[in-house]
C-alpha cells in the first residue's frame, strides 16, 4: 500500500517512500495497482512494466445486493461448506497452485478475520475454490477473495456469501476485466463500475490464471 497525504505531495515524500520500497524488495518483483493518473508517476520511479491483458474493475453500491438473481446450481460432486480449521491445508494448497507462491499467513488471517465469513468448495476431498465476505471500514460487505476452477461454482458461492450478511446495506468487490464470467455476475446483480484500476510491475508480469479469479483478495494488499 502506498499513500501520501495531499499536503505532503510536493515534499518529495512519495519518491523517498518508493525508494525505500525498492530497497526493502531487495531485487524482487514489485507490483502496483493504481488509477490511470498515477501510472506515469510509478513508471518514472522504476515500476514501468504495464499489464496490458487486463485491468481491475471496482464495483460498489450502497444498498443490499440482490442475490436472488444468482444461480445456486452446483456441478455434480461439488459441495460448498463453511470454513473450518480442518480445511485450512486444502485452502493453502489451492491458493498456492493458483498464485504460484506461498502466502499461508495471509490466507490464514483472512479465513479467521473478525466480521467475515469464508466458504470453501470441495470435490472428492479436494478444494476447488474458496471465497470470503467481510465488513470493510465503511461498514459495507466486501467479497474477496473469490477463487474457483468453475464459474458455476463461483456464482453459487457468491450467492451464498451475500446471503451470509443479510443485515448489511452496501456491497463492493473488485473483479478482473478479462474474466468475463465474473463481470457477467456483476451485471446480473446490476452493479455499476465504480473505478478502473491498472497494474504495473518493476521486473516482470505475474502469470496467474485470471479465469479462476472472480474477485481480488484485496486490491490494496495483494496482486490478485
Amino acid at each position: 500500500m502506498f499513500s501520501v497525504q495531499e499536503k505532503s505531495r510536493a515534499a518529495d515524500v512519495g519518491r523517498k517512500l518508493l525508494s525505500a520500497c525498492h530497497t526493502h524488495a531487495d531485487g524482487r518483483n514489485i507490483g502496483v495497482n493504481c488509477e490511470m493518473d498515477k501510472i506515469g508517476t510509478f513508471k518514472r520511479r522504476g515500476v514501468a512494466i504495464f499489464e496490458d491483458t487486463f485491468k481491475s474493475l471496482e464495483y460498489e453500491i450502497y444498498s443490499r445486493a440482490n442475490s436472488t438473481v444468482l444461480s445456486e446450481e452446483l456441478p455434480s460432486g461439488v459441495e460448498i461448506l463453511p470454513f473450518q480449521s480442518q480445511y485450512l491445508e486444502a485452502v493453502y494448497e489451492y491458493d498456492h497452485s493458483l498464485m504460484g507462491y506461498e502466502r499461508k499467513s495471509t490466507v490464514e488471517a483472512s479465513c479467521y478475520e473478525d466480521n467475515s465469513k469464508t466458504l470453501i468448495a470441495i470435490k472428492d476431498g479436494k478444494c476447488v475454490g474458496f471465497g470470503s465476505i467481510k465488513l470493510n471500514i465503511m461498514g459495507i460487505a466486501r467479497v474477496g477473495p473469490l477463487y474457483a476452477d468453475d464459474p458455476v461454482v463461483a456464482e453459487a458461492m457468491l450467492k451464498r456469501l451475500i446471503n451470509e450478511m443479510p443485515e448489511v446495506s452496501g456491497f463492493t468487490t473488485v473483479t478482473i476485466s478479462s474474466n468475463l464470467y465474473a463481470n457477467m455476475m456483476m451485471e446480473k446483480l446490476g452493479l455499476p463500475v465504480h473505478g478502473n484500476i491498472y497494474r504495473l510491475y518493476s521486473k516482470e508480469k505475474l502469470k496467474v490464471d485470471t479465469n479462476k479469479v472472480f474477485a481480488h483478495f484485496d486490491i490494496d494488499f495483494a496482486p490478485f
